[in-house]
């Protein structure tokens, strides 16, 4: 029972909030929040100022996020 909840909970960190699939080009935002690249630009597409974190509506300053290899990592591993 305790290795299936621990694998429920390495999948829900290993996918994106937004489409709720395993992050493909996982990144992390100012927040340190994980989405996939594509999936927070496209959330971002139209916003010029204000780019509200998805899950936690916090404020990023820019549009520069940081890969996050380690959840790559992960994200190789489940699905190979």
């Amino acid at each position: 029972m305790a290795l299936a909840a621990s694998l429920a909970e390495l999948h829900a960190e290993a996918s994106c909030p937004l489409c709720l699939d395993y992050l493909r080009d996982p990144v992390t935002i100012a927040c340190g929040h994980n989405f996939c690249l594509h999936c927070i630009q496209q959330c971002w597409e139209d916003l010029q100022h204000i780019l509200p974190c998805p899950v936690c509506l916090h404020h990023c300053p820019d549009r520069n996020f940081r890969r996050n290899t380690h959840l790559l990592s992960v994200q190789l591993w489940l699905t190979s």
